[in-house]
């Protein structure tokens, strides 16, 4: 309660007199508010001291509690560092201090029991500043000329490939992708991440290959269903018009010399439409073993479960 009152002179009294500093805070008052209802008989054992300080925004405290023996990267209940709180609450100037501690800085890439580092929870929940703020913290500087700066942003944890190769389900990308307008929006107004998206897409062409590919199959597909034969009556009514006409040799020899050559003509039509349906069908068949085989790759490089998670999202 003394931290967050923001009383730093009771927090060193209480601290003078004993009290434990990595103590986590106990009862459901000190508990999240979206969990009190959730299950009431849970462990009720959840942030301890230095969190509470970064949640009140309190530098003083903070200081004053590592100087003690605190450490910034204990975890709560539900895996959340230092550097977690201040992402949940926006605040840039804590987690700047956090991470540039003199004496003990922050780690910034561990993750929460969910699998998310501060960058990714940051790009989930929509925070901007702080997202932006972990960016420009994570960046070096590699030459600056009067008022232009070159700086290099690593990927980790923000790039849909991890380091190991596999895709990076919890990344930053992952979220602003597949995330709600609002936080996607929110997160690519920085124009060095909105670059880095472009530059991205365009070192990756597989897309617009694999939409023109599935564009020509279709077209050569539908083209093989259309040029199929059609069921016709021809040959019936032909069989009663050959009975009909016995009463007359004339009749029946002109009869048969029309349908010769109606006979020849539609089998002449008939042949051409046979081999342009081969052609497409033959076409079709190799194109879907094609696809099959990258599909088998990329099976191969991602995983079963992976490669099924893509295809769903």
């Amino acid at each position: 309660m003394a931290v967050m009152n923001k009383d730093l002179e009771l927090v060193k009294l209480l601290v003078k007199c004993g009290a434990v500093i990595d103590q986590r805070a106990v009862g459901d008052f000190f508990r999240p508010e979206d969990q009190r209802q959730v299950n009431k008989a849970a462990i009720t054992d959840y942030r301890y001291p230095l969190a509470f300080a970064c949640c009140v925004g309190s530098a003083e405290i903070y200081d004053f509690l590592l100087s003690c023996g605190a450490h910034p990267d204990s975890k709560d209940q539900f895996g959340n560092s230092v550097l977690h709180m201040l992402v949940i609450h926006n605040n840039t100037e804590i987690y700047r201090l956090a991470v540039k501690h003199h004496k003990k800085p922050a780690n910034p890439k561990l993750t929460n029991s969910a699998g998310l580092n501060p960058i990714s929870l940051a790009a989930k929940l929509g925070r901007k500043d702080v997202f932006n703020e972990i960016i420009d913290l994570s960046s070096s500087e590699m030459w600056r000329f009067a008022n232009i700066t070159c700086k290099v942003y690593p990927l980790t944890g923000v790039d849909t490939i991890g380091q190991s190769g596999r895709t990076d389900w919890n990344s930053a990308f992952m979220y602003i992708i597949n995330g709600p307008p609002t936080s996607t929006w929110t997160c690519l107004s920085r124009a060095s991440l909105t670059s880095c998206c472009t530059r991205s897409g365009r070192n990756t062409p597989g897309f617009l290959q694999r939409l023109l590919m599935l564009t020509i199959h279709i077209i050569i597909m539908s083209a093989a269903i259309y040029l199929r034969p059609l069921k016709s009556s021809s040959d019936t009514s032909a069989t009663s018009s050959s009975l009909e006409s016995d009463n007359s040799s004339l009749t029946t020899t002109a009869s048969s010399v029309a349908s010769t050559t109606t006979a020849a003509a539609a089998a002449v039509t008939i042949s051409t439409q046979e081999v342009f349906r081969y052609v497409f069908e033959c076409i079709t068949v190799v194109n879907s073993l094609v696809t099959l085989f990258m599909h088998i790759d990329e099976v191969r490089e991602q995983g079963v479960l992976d490669f099924l998670r893509g295809l769903v999202s």
